[in-house]
């Protein structure tokens, strides 16, 4: 006798539930007697499943899915109005293939598939031989016949369009045709994102080449530029012994710890915003001033103050300090100047 799959759909609840224990009941004491009669009058032996005795691997609603539609003969427990039994009972009537209703006796029928026969169970103790008899009567209407199944009209959808086992691995295969197409194209696109990582990570290794060079060459220009510094100070206190001057003299003011004069603070202040904003008027004013020194010709006081006022734009540091100041006083403050000049000038 040829082997079939019955496909049980049943609210199967969790071990040890209510619905479990009713499903277990209705699985052994009901479901494999009524199989086991029909196999004695039809010659086919059904074997029953249920999706959570499915020891299959892989993605589980999708095998359920194909149990329900594939195989020849399922059998729907409608009992507690289950949710998932009813859209199951759905997905079977539009494949259009024999399912057998059966509900737990003294429930109501929903309306839509009450016209659908529906055995009632648990009653008595003979309601399995009903679920034979129905077997019975869809295998003498060439419902189990290899190749020769008629589309099971006896439910809403009868009649109203036709799909048949044909029809459901045509689209199968469809599927299965389009899933692995989709598969090519992600595959092409993971291999694609795995070459760009690869080269973003070689863009890396230069990129972090790059900076460790950029990194060499300004540490370079670093000492070359403290070098070049160093030179420039040691010039500069040359300078200074020839004017008979003491570098400490210079940075007077410039220690925290030593109170610095408000005018020393107004000429540091100025001398620094020269070099740092103006630094052609710095370096000029160091010249002329320089060449004052080196000549001797220190008269005129008040015109080489008012020289220095236009160079630095009118200033208001420079006009402070100078303000009031007698030519004496203004001939001190210049030199004090040009000390903060030169200071500023190598800081």
């Amino acid at each position: 006798m040829p082997e079939n799959v019955c496909f049980i759909i049943c609210p199967i609840g969790d071990e040890g539930s209510k619905s479990r224990e009713h499903s277990d009941r209705v699985f052994n004491d009901i479901i494999k007697p009524a199989l086991l009669k029909a196999a004695a009058l039809i010659k086919i032996d059904f074997r029953p499943e249920r999706a959570d005795l499915m020891k299959d691997p892989g993605d589980i609603t999708r095998k359920i899915m194909l149990k329900i539609v594939e195989s020849p003969l399922v059998i729907a427990d409608l009992t507690d109005a289950n949710p998932n039994v009813f859209y199951e009972l759905a997905v079977r009537h539009a494949a259009q293939k024999p399912v057998i209703q059966i509900i737990e006796a003294n429930q109501p029928i929903p309306f839509d598939i009450s016209m659908i026969k529906t055995i009632p169970i648990g009653k008595k103790s003979g309601d399995w031989e009903q679920i034979a008899e129905q077997i019975e009567a869809f295998y003498k209407q060439g419902a189990f016949t290899p190749g020769k199944e008629t589309p099971f009209k006896d439910h809403p959808l009868g009649g109203i369009f036709t799909l048949s086992s044909d029809n459901l691995r045509e689209i199968s295969d469809n599927l299965r045709e389009i899933n692995a197409t989709y598969q090519n194209f992600f595959d092409k696109i993971l291999e694609e994102l795995k070459t760009i990582h690869a080269d973003n990570q070689i863009s890396e290794q230069n990129l972090q080449s790059r900076i460790d060079s950029q990194n060499s060459q300004l540490r370079n220009l670093v000492i070359q530029q403290s070098s070049e510094s160093l030179t420039s100070t040691r010039e500069l206190e040359k300078m200074l012994k020839s004017l008979q001057i003491s570098p400490i003299n210079i940075t007077r003011g410039l220690d925290k710890n030593v109170d610095q004069p408000t005018e020393d603070i107004e000429l540091r202040s100025l001398a620094i915003y020269l070099f740092r904003s103006k630094r052609n008027i710095a370096t000029n004013l160091i010249e002329i001033i320089t060449q004052r020194n080196d000549s001797g010709n220190t008269h005129n006081t008040n015109e080489f103050c008012s020289l220095i006022q236009k160079m630095v734009e009118e200033n208001h540091y420079w006009i402070t300090v100078t303000k009031d100041k007698k030519p004496g006083e203004l001939e001190e403050i210049i030199q004090r100047f040009f000390h903060y000049l030169l200071r500023a000038s190598i800081s």
